[in-house]
């Protein structure tokens, strides 16, 4: 499988971006879980990432972890209705860099404006008249008005309990021999 190829298309998407993103395969992945999924039964994802699958994931209970605190803090946030910003400069990345902002500022920041949605992987300018704040921005009110009732929180998934008995659980962890 050819990685590369992957990160070029994440990149040339319309929507928040994140390493390992599911944006043009979450249709197809919710549509199997769905399927499969029995009435009432909880549901969780691991590794939540950018929420793409997630926020196609219909029914309750849904539970949402992820290792990285701050990503679980924006969408926490993002659930309360915390509205990120639609520009961000470059010294403002910079800035997040440092540990300059909250935790939800700077998962925003960290992902939603770098190269290709790695954790702080160079700042995404305006390239090609593109504003990288602006896509992650619209992707992210979008995906957390539809994900109200899903319960977020921070987890290592090989150190945690399971949120509820009987969870059908999608898991999609990183993958072997690419960036971390």
């Amino acid at each position: 499988r050819s990685y590369l190829g992957r990160a070029i298309i994440i990149q040339q998407s319309q929507e928040m971006r994140y390493l390992g993103g599911k944006s043009r395969t979450r249709n197809q992945i919710a549509a199997y879980l769905n399927r499969i999924r029995k009435p009432g039964q909880p549901y969780w994802e691991p590794f939540v990432g950018a929420g793409w699958v997630l926020e196609k994931i219909k029914g309750q209970p849904i539970y949402a972890s992820d290792a990285n605190a701050s990503l679980i803090f924006m969408w926490q946030r993002l659930q309360q209705g915390w509205q990120p910003p639609m520009v961000v400069t470059e010294a403002e990345y910079q800035q997040a860099m440092a540990g300059e902002f909250d935790a939800a500022l700077t998962a925003f920041i960290g992902f939603g404006c770098s190269f290709g949605g790695k954790w702080f992987g160079g700042y995404a300018d305006n390239h090609n008249a593109r504003n990288y704040a602006d896509n992650a921005f619209n992707s992210l009110t979008f995906k957390s008005s539809r994900l109200t009732g899903a319960h977020f929180f921070t987890a290592n998934f090989l150190e945690c309990y399971v949120p509820a008995y009987g969870c059908l659980i999608y898991c999609d962890p990183p993958y072997d021999d690419t960036t971390a």
